[in-house]
């Protein structure tokens, strides 16, 4: 069989489709040396591709075409691929690290969130230690809101209030029993099977009301 056959490719994401076919269409040379009919048919078969398939093909073939300039495109060509495959390798890894969150979800999250930080602001820790508690709570809420959410951000979060609680701060122990929660919560969400249709409450995962907090 043609290795050079496009008609079974069997992908659905515009991106992987136009990677596939470059797989299959692009010209290889000795030497570095390049065929300026080739690399035109190439240039012209990934701009189509790129066209059909709603992507923005930011490769430009020069006014001047001699084989300077040809090279040059087929070089850009391949650039633009390479791009292309660094976005999906990019995007399958937030698949895997990510989840998903609804906006029942995104509330519930924030709102505990907002109950940690008003018990780290009331807290008397050392002003550093504080600040870099505070920071970690913004930067939990602004991964809340991402579309798909990283776990590992949450898991990393509670670095910093055990620093606190360590120091002999022990009022910053309801926070960390709720940031427990969310993360725990976020944990069996992740291991959900991801044909599922529909998120679950967050109650059902660990996430109820947060009623009042308990001191010790």
């Amino acid at each position: 069989m043609r290795d050079d056959i496009i008609d079974d490719i069997s992908e659905t994401d515009p991106s992987r489709i136009v990677v596939e076919i470059d797989q299959r269409l692009r010209p290889k040379f000795e030497n570095d040396e390049v065929d300026t009919l080739m690399v035109l048919k190439y240039y012209d078969d990934i701009r189509h591709a790129c066209e059909m398939f709603g992507l923005d093909f930011q490769v430009v073939l020069p006014k001047k075409v001699d084989y300077d300039s040809v090279r040059r495109s087929y070089y850009d060509t391949i650039s633009f691929i390479d791009q292309l495959r660094i976005t999906i390798l990019h995007d399958r890894l937030q698949t895997r690290v990510g989840v998903a969150l609804d906006e029942g979800w995104r509330t519930k999250i924030h709102s505990y969130i907002e109950s940690i930080r008003q018990i780290v602001q009331k807290t008397n820790l050392e002003a550093s230690i504080k600040e870099g508690i505070l920071k970690k709570l913004h930067a939990l809420d602004a991964e809340v809101d991402r579309e798909r959410s990283n776990i590992q951000v949450f898991s990393d979060a509670p670095v910093g209030i055990c620093e606190g609680i360590s120091s002999g701060t022990n009022a910053l122990k309801p926070a960390a029993a709720l940031l427990e929660r969310v993360i725990g919560a976020l944990a069996r969400l992740k291991s959900k099977k991801p044909e599922m249709l529909a998120l679950p409450k967050p109650d059902e995962l660990g996430l109820d009301s947060l009623g009042e907090v308990k001191k010790d």
